[in-house]
């Protein structure tokens, strides 16, 4: 009889608590058996379970101690975790209606202890940046009382500050902790299943046979595997370390300068955030906000995507002509080498299956965000389950193959959400303060009266504003930061919910390419071993679209419609943009080359804003005109050339 392999009781243990994570989200999106609230309670609590646990073996990452203490803590904080979800779950009616606002002791003392290993948590697993906020709001909230001017607010009492960030079921157990233990969940859980099945794989073997058929394809793999694995993907930084691990060594051998190549993969993650279906996990948050149908948001996101996709690959395609050789073999990572198999290629009809399904429900029958989730992880497990049976012929060993990928998509699932998690939880206290203190509208008022009498003004203060709050924070934090603190400013002076919301989560997004901090440089930075400076000026130059894109929305509010009104604002900003482009990225040299460039640069630009049609299509027609002109030049040089030789011909003939 064949002998199971003993397995570690910290494996096991992981592995069944991964399981009964994905597991439990599957069952509640089918049955409904709870209230999502309530729900969400113990979600948080098996979050934080799972977090303790896996820092027993993280190396030298202990919970505050390292060491022979690390899995003391550990332990700690795992028992800790269970203590205040079972608690808040069995209260959970007494504090949402016969204690609401009045605590007891035991509620703040547990609400207390919940904040804290939310708080410590989300350092551990997502570093200083975001916990150091929170405490900064903590402690506004407590003690703003005491500062001057439009920072004060009446005083906040601790009972008072645990009640309204926790015992109410607000802040940490509010609305965010809601929509992570739903909305984001379903949809990372699905990237991790297609993970688990080898997606990403799948996804860089695909785009490396093509670069190995076409001229100057090379580099536009990292573009092309960027902006998939990004659909899928919460972090920019994770979608830089994932692909450019394997995109910038290439680019490099193959002459690219260590500080483009950084700089491209830095952009393309970046993109990858703006990318529906999932915004970086945002469009969840956004359509919570925006009370809209999920597929709206979804509608809205495609063509300024489109616009900056086909504008960083442009900017990459004039990069690779002034840097590689055409002539250059390409050479291929050995784990991408082997020849793609007609089987292997039909691995990729599960995942179209599982987004056709996803459009289908949500646009057909306007499903809710939790229904279309589920339906996209089962369709695209069956499809899978299909595809595995077919490629085993019915033996056993397909069905074994699919447990094995579900087991695999479970853990990766997982390991993507739990930072999530406890991230949404936390800064759930900041939104909670922003209200009960009135911050929030303070400094709509102050941002307004500053600059509301400029427009143009008013969007360059926002957006740094916007990009200061977006430092070394994943995207949806980002996102929940800026459109609390920046959005509410764009609706004051008239502009469009939905155009005030994109035009902050874009810029927010650029805190990833912008010094000082700029994280996803960094970390493309360390991968190509290229000056960090450099890496971010040549990423603001080739992400540049990403700077004016938010402008356009505001001036151009048709481009998020996604209807008739949207044909014309983009064809104006694919050419406007494409004369930008074109300026900035193009090689051309001498006197003649530098005045072309800035023509393109300054053409475009007003075409895009300037809201009169004749001047807007004046302007374009001279972008298209200067961008055919090179060309026609050349054409006319070369007749020339012939009809000099043709005549030298003929003298030669006569004589």
């Amino acid at each position: 009889m064949k002998k199971f392999k003993q397995v570690p009781l910290y494996d096991a243990l992981f592995g069944t608590l991964c399981v009964v994570y994905v597991g439990m989200l599957l069952h509640f999106c089918l049955f409904r058996w709870e209230s999502s609230n309530k729900y969400a309670i113990l979600f948080l609590m098996l979050t934080m379970m799972i977090i303790s646990l896996t820092s027993m073996k993280g190396k030298g990452k202990g919970i505050l101690l390292k060491g022979k203490w690390q899995n003391v803590t550990a332990t700690i904080f795992f028992f800790l975790a269970v203590a205040v979800g079972v608690y808040f779950w069995v209260e959970f009616m007494d504090l949402s209606y016969w204690r609401q606002g009045v605590p007891n002791t035991l509620d703040l003392v547990m609400g207390g202890l919940l904040i804290f290993a939310a708080i410590l948590l989300c350092w551990h697993t997502s570093g200083r940046a975001i916990p150091i906020v929170v405490l900064s709001f903590i402690a506004y909230a407590l003690l703003g009382n005491h500062l001057p001017g439009f920072l004060y607010h009446s005083p906040i009492s601790v009972t008072r500050f645990l009640a309204t960030s926790c015992t109410d079921i607000e802040g940490v157990l509010g609305s965010l902790n809601h929509i992570a233990a739903t909305w984001i969940a379903i949809f990372v859980f699905f990237a991790g299943f297609v993970q688990g099945f080898g997606g990403l794989d799948y996804i860089m073997r695909l785009i490396f046979s093509l670069a190995e058929r076409f001229k100057y394809a090379l580099p536009q793999t990292a573009v092309i595997s960027s902006m998939l694995f990004g659909c899928i993907s919460g972090s920019a930084a994770a979608n830089a370390a994932g692909t450019g691990s394997f995109t910038i060594p290439i680019m490099k051998r193959h002459g690219m300068p260590s500080e483009d190549a950084a700089a491209i993969e830095a952009v393309a993650s970046s993109g990858g955030q703006i990318m529906p279906p999932i915004l970086g996990a945002a469009a969840f948050i956004m359509c919570d906000y925006l009370r809209k149908y999920y597929y709206e948001i979804m509608a809205a996101s495609f063509p300024p995507a489109l616009l900056y996709f086909g504008c960083v690959a442009l900017g990459v395609y004039f990069l690779t002509r002034k840097y590689m050789s055409s002539e250059r073999k390409i050479e291929i990572p050995e784990e991408f080498k082997q020849k793609i198999s007609l089987s292997y290629l039909l691995q990729g009809i599960p995942i179209l299956v599982a987004l056709i399904v996803l459009l289908w429900v949500f646009v057909v029958y306007k499903a809710d965000i939790l229904t279309g989730g589920f339906s996209i992880v089962v369709s695209f497990l069956a499809a899978r389950l299909v595809y595995e049976l077919i490629l085993s012929r019915g033996r056993p060993s397909g069905l074994w193959n699919w447990i094995k990928g579900i087991f695999e998509g479970a853990k990766r699932g997982t390991m993507m959400m739990v930072p999530l998690g406890v991230m949404l939880a936390s800064l759930g206290i900041v939104i909670r303060v922003l209200v009960v203190s009135g911050l929030a509208s303070k400094i709509t008022f102050l941002i307004v009266d500053a600059f509301g009498g400029n427009l143009l003004l008013l969007l360059i203060a926002i957006m740094g504003i916007c990009i200061l709050f977006g430092m070394a924070v994943t995207t949806v934090a980002a996102y929940i930061l800026v459109v609390s603190l920046a959005a509410p400013s764009l609706l004051a002076v008239g502009i469009a919910p939905l155009q005030a919301h994109f035009s902050v989560f874009y810029w927010a997004i650029l805190s990833g390419i912008t010094p000082p901090v700029a994280a996803v440089c960094v970390v493309t930075t360390g991968i190509a071993k290229s000056d960090f400076f450099k890496t971010c000026w040549e990423a603001m130059k080739l992400g540049m679209v990403l700077f004016i894109l938010p402008f356009v929305f505001c001036t151009q509010p048709g481009l998020l419609l996604f209807s008739r009104e949207t044909i014309a604002p983009f064809f104006i900003c694919a050419i406007g943009l494409l004369g930008i482009v074109v300026g900035l990225q193009s090689s051309s040299t001498g006197l003649w080359g530098a005045m072309r460039r800035i023509l393109l640069i300054a053409l475009g630009g007003i075409g895009i804003f300037y809201t009169s049609g004749l001047v807007t299509w004046g302007c374009l027609g001279s972008v298209v005109v200067l961008l055919l002109l090179p060309r026609l030049m050349e054409k006319l040089s070369a007749r020339e050339q012939i009809k000099k030789q043709e005549a030298r011909n003929g003298f030669k003939g006569e004589n």
